[in-house]
């Protein structure tokens, strides 16, 4: 079976591949590893890369946690990265299933710990593009495709092992991308250290500058989703203080309720930064009725307060973000998402993305499950069904997706992450659609992963890309600051979940 499949790849490929890129002398992860497998132990450490590794062993814990072995059990083989002429990474398969929670939460707490003490700028807030092998600022943009993947991670981190300072960090980020990387028409895009516009060379491609992108758009959105759901299921679990502190409560969730005023219809405005802080600073002077509490039952409860708060401002983002989806990224006589933008959301080029469509379809219904509204739900069905038909009609061929399609000329590589999008985002729809050519598909698209871009060599994950006819590009890295387990990884875990398989 696919769950079957994807489970093994997990444990038998990707947990030992990226497992053994721990950097123990400097922390964090190995920034490169060249198309003939070898480490090189000083190359720039992207973040974003950071970020995604965090993510990928959080869930991984979450997946597999539960059906591990005793956690004093060695981890696979004992063996580490090579540490000779640029090191080589050795796999040394585990059978299916026996990751540990030690030792995949080691892996999660290293990425965190660098995230925490490398990636952050703590003097003037936010998320550096990248740091050199020794943990140091390499180069300070700060980007808020970054920031988003930073808050992705940290609510993911959270979620599996319940760390408060990791939640409190993607809150301070939010504020960070809220306050500094957003204006009325939408998310800005590369920022200097001091959140001064910078051409957007990092996000921009087939020779435009663009502005805004849907990229950016689409990842802030990833990335509230878990924020969002993290704190439902913390407040489901733990019981909402605030239900039992009721003194003075009506009151302030009055003003709470006009200060959100406009926020929960999609096609408002959201409120300026500034409104929400002077909101927010009212209810602290205003102060909440503490009756008989005690002054630790009246803090807990302005925690409880703020935390719901900060809950209550990400839905409607979240909401206002599928407006802006659903009105100037997708293009209905095209069927599809545009790419690159100006200041004022106008398309930059005549460009089909396949990957990021099939993505933002299984994305945007992930969101939708989140925020529970059926009726939102009903209206962006439509959309996302329709850019599922256009990716599988135009895209799919020869049991992969081709690359894009730029002014009417079709890229036909087969790139890593388009084909793992392409596996979880037409199995996203045939569970919605119940149209059994998406399940095929699916599986028809992992089987050319297992063959062609799966490196079978001792040491290897995925290829960057092969040809149509599945031939690999062997010059290409097999890790750098954007080739991560993200999107393998997910695919993997996400099939498993809803396959009743992990989580």
């Amino acid at each position: 079976m696919l769950r079957d499949e994807l489970r093994e790849h997990l444990c038998n490929c990707l947990i030992p591949f990226w497992i053994k890129l721990q950097d123990t002398e400097h922390g964090g992860y190995y920034g490169w590893m060249d198309s003939g497998l070898h480490v090189d132990r000083e190359a720039v450490k992207g973040c974003i890369l950071n970020s995604r590794i965090l993510w990928f062993f959080s869930n991984a814990a979450m997946c597999l946690g539960k059906t591990g072995q005793d956690d004093a059990e060695e981890v696979a083989g004992g063996q580490e990265i090579d540490r000779g002429d640029g090191g080589s990474a050795e796999s040394n398969p585990k059978e299916a299933g026996r990751w540990t929670k030690a030792e995949l939460q080691g892996a999660a707490d290293q990425a965190y710990r660098f995230l925490r003490e490398a990636c952050v700028d703590r003097e003037k807030g936010g998320v550096y593009w990248a740091v050199n092998y020794r943990g140091e600022p390499e180069d300070t943009t700060k980007h808020t495709y970054n920031q988003a993947f930073a808050v992705y991670a940290l609510s993911s981190y959270f979620r599996a092992y319940h760390d408060r300072e990791a939640l409190k960090l993607a809150e301070e980020l939010i504020t960070v991308i809220e306050s500094r990387c957003f204006d009325v028409h939408g998310y800005k895009e590369a920022l200097d250290r001091d959140f001064q516009p910078i051409p957007n060379d990092k996000l921009s491609e087939n020779g435009v500058m663009a502005d805004r992108t849907m990229n950016t758009l689409l990842h802030v959105m990833e990335a509230y989703t878990e924020y969002l759901l993290v704190c439902r299921e913390a407040r489901a679990a733990e019981g909402t203080v605030l239900e039992q502190t009721a003194d003075g409560y009506e009151d302030n969730r009055a003003k709470q309720a006009e200060a959100m005023a406009g926020q929960d219809d999609i096609s408002a405005e959201p409120k300026t930064v500034s409104e929400q802080c002077n909101a927010a600073s009212e209810r602290e002077e205003a102060g909440i009725g503490q009756g008989n509490f005690t002054t630790e039952q009246a803090e807990q409860t302005e925690k409880a307060e703020a935390a719901r708060l900060h809950e209550k401002l990400v839905e409607a983002k979240l909401r206002w973000i599928l407006n802006l989806v659903e009105t100037r990224i997708y293009n209905p006589k095209l069927h599809r998402q545009e790419v690159f933008f100006n200041l004022d959301m106008e398309s930059l080029l005549d460009l089909h993305s396949y990957g990021h469509d099939i993505e933002a379809a299984w994305l945007i219904d992930r969101c939708l499950d989140v925020l529970g509204d059926g009726e939102l739900a009903r209206r962006m069905s439509p959309v996302l069904r329709s850019l599922e038909k256009e990716v599988y009609e135009k895209a799919y061929s020869n049991h992969s997706l081709a690359n894009e399609c730029e002014r009417g000329i079709v890229d036909t590589k087969r790139v890593w992450w388009v084909q793992a999008e392409g596996v979880m985002g037409f199995y996203n729809a045939w569970r919605k659609t119940g149209e059994i050519r998406y399940r095929e598909a699916s599986e028809d698209i992992w089987q050319f992963i297992r063959e062609h871009l799966a490196d079978k060599r001792e040491g290897g994950e995925w290829f960057w890309y092969t040809d149509a006819q599945g031939n690999p590009a062997m010059e290409k890295p097999i890790v750098e600051p954007w080739k991560c387990p993200y999107h393998n990884g997910r695919m993997c875990m996400e099939i498993m979940r809803r396959s009743g398989q992990g989580f």
